[in-house]
């Protein structure tokens, strides 16, 4: 058999196939990242957090608010959901 049979090998270029590149960042060799670009989806990650925090899961209220809204007709207060427990204290 020839050594031609075949497919043929991928063309690999970082210059147009890296993420970074794709966007207009310079990437550095290897494994090393861009500063600035991690920074800025750091900052928009951490945005997006704290917006779903404040508008989706909004703030429940003092413990007394809770206490006057939650309690059932046994007197005894419903415990708070864990995720509106970690929102609260996250908002708060």
């Amino acid at each position: 058999m020839a050594d031609d049979v075949g497919f043929d090998e991928p063309e690999m270029s970082w210059s147009t196939q890296d993420f970074e590149q794709k966007i207009g960042f310079t990437g550095g060799r290897y494994t090393e990242t861009n500063a600035f670009f991690t920074f800025l989806v750091g900052l928009i990650m951490a945005t997006v957090f704290f917006l779903f925090l404040e508008f989706v899961i909004t703030d429940s209220g003092s413990d007394l608010e809770w206490a006057e809204k939650h309690t059932t007709a046994e007197g005894k207060v419903e415990d708070r959901p864990i995720h509106i427990f970690i929102a609260d204290k996250f908002i708060n």
